[in-house]
């Protein structure tokens, strides 16, 4: 699950313990049948258990332009 979502990174409660510094790739299923976004590189910058803060820093430009629209819609 993810929250606090934005075009550079985002919360994430997942369902493993990672550690900062960790990279990370994503696989992030939007609701209301928005496509799936896919992220190929992100930094793992705090955590918590299995909650933890994400640093985006490869995505494609296709992917990116998916997540902008899905974060736009929701301001």
């Amino acid at each position: 699950m993810a929250w606090n979502l934005s075009l550079n990174g985002w919360r994430v409660d997942g369902t493993h313990p990672v550690e900062p510094g960790m990279i990370v790739t994503l696989c992030v299923f939007l609701p209301d049948h928005h496509p799936t976004v896919f992220v190929d590189r992100a930094v793992v910058r705090w955590s918590r258990g299995q909650e933890f803060g994400i640093e985006l820093d490869s995505i494609k430009a296709d992917e990116r332009a998916r997540l902008e629209q899905f974060v736009t819609a929701l301001v």
